[in-house]
């Protein structure tokens, strides 16, 4: 495998060669499989929270490093902007991928049946809400697809193909299971 990082190699990396991972990364990726598994949406929701924060705060000091409002100003202002950034960015997100996908799918969807733009663009309205109202769940279902895959490779390289199949099939059982207790 080429240690390079560019596209190309990227998308070269084989099953094979992904497996073949010793036991310290098989170890790290045992880890991250199992926190992805029962915490993904909550790991991916404190992530972009953080880096809309992040994100609205550097926008915020540029703009007011421009206006020269002086260095307590910018702090205090910073501090807020990464805490409205922070409390709103999980909305942003979820917004974003409802209107990206249901667009999408609702031009698709259009052109294929052959609506008018007025019925294409009620149609793409009607599927971002619904995309925003499933949208948790689509994520919680990726992360715990993704951990079950880290699952996988981890123990896949570490005792086998054979128990890394029943490991991954009982630790999605039980992953259900706490789901479910959780909710009730």
């Amino acid at each position: 495998m080429n240690p390079g990082f560019g596209l190309t190699n990227l998308t070269s990396i084989t099953a094979v060669e992904l497996s073949k991972a010793g036991w310290g990364s098989a170890l790290v990726l045992l880890l991250a499989g199992i926190a992805l598994l029962f915490a993904g949406r909550l790991l991916i929701k404190t992530i972009v929270s953080v880096g809309f924060g992040i994100l609205l705060a550097y926008l915020g000091l540029r703009v007011l490093s421009l206006m020269k409002v002086g260095q307590l100003a910018e702090i205090v202002a910073v501090l807020v902007l990464f805490v409205i950034g922070f409390l709103v960015g999980w909305t942003v997100f979820k917004l974003s991928i409802s209107v990206i996908a249901g667009l999408g799918i609702g031009l698709i969807a259009g052109s294929y049946l052959g609506l008018n733009l007025l019925y294409t663009l009620l149609l793409s309205l009607v599927l971002i809400v619904i995309i925003y109202l499933i949208v948790d769940y689509i994520i919680s279902v990726i992360a715990a697809l993704a951990g079950l895959a880290l699952i996988y490779i981890s123990v896949s390289s570490l005792a086998g193909v054979e128990i890394a199949v029943v490991l991954v099939v009982l630790m999605a059982i039980f992953a259900i299971l706490a789901k479910a207790r959780l909710k009730k």
